[in-house]
């Protein structure tokens, strides 16, 4: 079994990539999550304009082919990139420290000679892009009725009965609102899991610091949670159910989960990955969940992902929204500590990729979706 540690040293400022903000809920309970019927687009000339949800772009688009072993390529005049703007971007992204990127446009790699400091397939820590893997998993089991995320941690975690997390379901843990996220007396939570020999069980002793379903509240602790319910569904160590059931139908040769000291998945930060592999991961959820034909993740949790929750109007199942806003069309994001970014837009049939140090201080990560745009020949 393929076994390793997260480095310590790595995860010390974990949670100030995401941050453990809070935001109040609103009245009236649980909303109904994004709409998973066929929506017909309206014409717009401006995606930044677009008066669709990010839900419903992807729903009204048609899947594009996924790649082989290797991605098919397209000359950047073709796709609608200006290769000047390209140049500058790849000159930028290496004076800021990438260590890869990479730009697909409708299921083919914009070819460039040089997206950062190494190439796009040299694996790397994706961090809390695993997070939105996990997000995945969950809805294969959903499909396959091995879970209901209505149901109660309890029902795998018995020792949170009686305590403040006993109402907590899986769905407040997809949404961060669980009520166990970084305690203010501690530098994070991500850096006590990667102390813990057992990262279930630390996640599973973690004290709750609100009720469930109240607030948003970022928490590596609550996303590790979902190994062990995984676990207990399937059967199946959660590394290898991710290759088997993701990785390898998506032909990411490139990307491994990790184990902690006692043989548990690390499903809050725990991919090893690359530009190129993520961009596969990114490609899958434009395409709705599927793949060549294939329906990987099932359509109705991928437009599900990608709605808002009650709690915060930028956060899904495990994935980050950015709804249009001026100059800036609908853009959803896997994002990892220390700048790592599987942005897709799907209005524009775009996915890009960027990995970085974790000790990165960029800004660029936080531009990125932008400075892609920028690249557009418009």
């Amino acid at each position: 079994m393929f076994r390793r540690l997260i480095p310590v040293s790595l995860l010390v400022v974990a949670v100030a990539s995401a941050g453990a903000c809070t935001q109040s809920k609103d009245a009236g309970g649980r909303p109904p999550r994004a709409a998973t019927t066929t929506t017909t687009p309206t014409p717009t000339t401006d995606p930044a304009q677009s008066p669709l949800s990010i839900a419903e772009e992807v729903d009204a688009r048609r899947p594009v082919p996924g790649p082989g072993a290797q991605w098919p390529t397209v000359s950047p005049d073709d796709a609608g990139f200006s290769t000047d703007a390209l140049d500058v971007l790849a000159a930028y992204a290496e004076s800021q420290g990438s260590l890869c990127l990479a730009i697909t446009k409708d299921g083919k790699r914009v070819d460039h000679h040089d997206f950062g400091s190494s190439t796009p397939t040299t694996p790397h820590d994706a961090w809390s892009i695993t997070k939105s893997i996990a997000s995945a998993l969950v809805g294969q089991a959903v499909e396959r009725d091995e879970l209901d995320i209505d149901q109660r941690v309890t029902t795998w975690v018995p020792a949170w009965e009686g305590t403040r997390s006993a109402t907590a379901t899986v769905e407040d843990l997809l949404q961060m609102d669980s009520g166990r996220q970084t305690r203010p007396e501690t530098p994070s939570d991500a850096l006590a899991l990667a102390m813990a020999p057992d990262m279930d069980q630390a996640a599973i002793d973690w004290p709750a610091d609100a009720d469930p379903n109240q607030a948003f509240g970022y928490s590596n602790m609550g996303a590790q949670i979902l190994d062990p319910i995984l676990h207990a569904v399937t059967g199946q160590d959660v590394a290898a159910l991710t290759k088997r059931d993701l990785l390898d139908p998506l032909g990411m040769a490139d990307s491994t989960m990790m184990h902690d000291a006692t043989g548990h998945t690390a499903t809050f930060a725990g991919l090893t990955s690359t530009c190129d592999d993520l961009a596969r991961f990114g490609l899958l959820y434009l395409n709705g969940g599927s793949w060549n034909g294939t329906q990987i993740v099932p359509r109705d949790w991928v437009l599900a992902s990608l709605g808002p929750t009650p709690n915060r109007a930028t956060y899904g199942y495990l994935w980050w929204l950015e709804p249009a806003n001026g100059d800036l069309p609908n853009v959803f994001e896997a994002r990892g500590a220390g700048g790592q970014r599987v942005t897709v837009i799907p209005s524009l049939g775009i996915v890009a990729t960027t990995m970085m140090p974790f000790v990165n201080v960029s800004t660029y990560p936080n531009e990125f979706a932008t400075r892609v745009l920028d690249t557009l020949d418009r």
